[in-house]
């Protein structure tokens, strides 16, 4: 493992006990390795380490001690790390994967860490570049993904768990699909000029000033979920929680959420609607309203009785708080 090229393509066919040596791609080159169900373990401060090339991992685990994935192309490098689906990746004291400079993070994998003192996936403030895609799997650990660098994070699928599963200082977050489950107690916040303190809330985005500049947030999908504190929450380095300050920086148009969103975020044309069956709060079509899809169907959204009276032949309704007929 220590002498990867371009095209390689490794295949485990037993557990692989690294010790603290690291695993470097920086050759450029592009390498897979299909664990082949079983697991790598490390106990060294980094796993695997990619400073210029791509690695895709498929089929098993990585355990390590410490960090197990360090994507970094401050030297000039390019790098991409894709996780498959049928990947595991735990640490016991650190990040499962920290990233610095400009590259590429795909996974849908799960992802997990017992630390309370660095994030599952991590940046760093004085950084810029990176694209983190999510788009299966799980994360969790005490805080799922921080984000201080001025990237990009797309997330559409995929569940992540913890005290504050996502918190975001700065860079361009969209949201389209995944479940967001914020497990920690409600507590104020704090500013943290290197990290960030949990709040409880399952999205958290601060304004407080950090060196990439002020966040951007756009939901259009996913489900979020606090269990003591908001569903998402805005604040500003005084902690200041008057959502006019993210007017227009966190946009929202579609999701499902367990505490009702301000209404300052949402975009022209959506509304706020209550289901008093799941006691969320469902951000649609302003109803009631026809809307035509792409397939031709009628689609009508209704609150009222009176919105299911005139409906036509091959009519696709839904409803999305009860109707007293």
């Amino acid at each position: 493992l220590t002498d990867l090229q371009d095209g390689d393509v490794v295949t485990l066919n037993a557990n692989v006990v690294m010790g603290e040596e690291t695993i470097d791609i920086n050759n450029g080159g592009s390498v897979t390795l299909n664990l082949g169900g079983n697991t790598i373990t490390s106990s060294g401060a980094t796993a695997i380490k990619i400073t210029n090339g791509t690695l895709t991992v498929d089929n098993g685990s990585v355990v390590a001690s410490g960090e197990v994935f360090r994507v970094d192309t401050r030297e000039g490098g390019t790098a991409e790390l894709i996780l498959g689906e049928d990947v595991e990746v735990v640490s016991e004291t650190d990040c499962c994967i920290y990233t610095r400079g400009t590259n590429t993070i795909t996974s849908a994998a799960n992802l997990s860490s017992n630390t309370t003192e660095y994030a599952v996936i991590q940046g760093n403030g004085t950084d810029s570049g990176s694209i983190i895609n999510i788009t299966g799997g799980s994360i969790t650990g005490d805080m799922p993904i921080y984000q201080p660098q001025k990237g990009v994070l797309n997330i559409s699928g995929g569940t992540i768990t913890g005290s504050t599963p996502i918190y975001v200082k700065a860079g361009e977050v969209n949201i389209s699909g995944g479940k967001f489950i914020a497990t920690g107690e409600a507590v104020p916040y704090t500013y943290n000029g290197n990290g960030g303190n949990s709040t409880g809330d399952a999205l958290v985005v601060d304004f407080c000033d950090y060196p990439g500049g002020m966040p951007t947030v756009t939901i259009t999908g996913g489900e979020f979920t606090s269990l003591n504190a908001k569903a998402y929450e805005t604040y500003d380095k005084e902690g200041n929680t008057n959502p006019e300050i993210a007017a227009e920086n966190v946009k929202i148009s579609g999701g499902v959420f367990d505490t009702k969103p301000y209404a300052e975020n949402i975009e022209d044309g959506m509304s706020i609607e209550y289901n008093d069956v799941t006691n969320r709060y469902y951000v649609i079509v302003t109803p009631p309203t026809s809307v035509i899809g792409a397939d031709g169907e009628v689609r009508v959204y209704t609150t009222s009785k009176e919105a299911l009276a005139d409906l036509r032949d091959g009519d696709t309704v839904t409803v999305i708080t009860n109707v007293d007929l």
